[in-house]
């Protein structure tokens, strides 16, 4: 399911970050990505079907609650950082079977609908740390 976004003057943006040099560029982009994962956590939060009751008795953490933003990460392939968002390691098995659904319950898909419903909103967030980092 991958989505790809195009925004004009991001990539300009990054390659005048990258200018600056490390010291600065690194820390900005780490918290770009933090900023752009918040509202994609909301909207997946908001999202996620909510049962009450579900796992009470079991004392089981619901979906909602466990949805996480990592530490930035470096992709080892392609020397990309990155965030993941999501349900965290107890929740996360159960996940998928909400957002593709099964033989016996029909789909509840969160993460999809949050990715469409906040793209402008996330980009917008990491474009607004790296602004405010170029013009100070």
């Amino acid at each position: 399911m991958p989505n790809e976004i195009e925004l004009s003057g991001f990539n300009e943006m990054l390659a005048r970050l990258e200018s600056m040099g490390n010291q600065i560029a690194g820390p900005v982009e780490d918290a770009a990505l933090k900023a752009g994962a918040a509202p994609l956590a909301d909207a997946m939060r908001s999202n996620v079907h909510y049962a009450p009751l579900y796992g009470k008795r079991r004392g089981e953490k619901h979906i909602r609650d466990d949805i996480r933003i990592s530490s930035v990460k470096i992709d080892k392939e392609t020397l990309m950082k990155f965030v993941a968002v999501g349900p965290g390691k107890s929740t996360n098995w159960r996940a998928k079977f909400l957002e593709y659904g099964t033989s016996q319950s029909p789909a509840y898909p969160f993460v999809y609908p949050a990715v469409v419903e906040t793209k402008a909103e996330v980009f917008g967030a990491m474009a607004a740390v790296i602004r405010e980092a170029l013009l100070e």
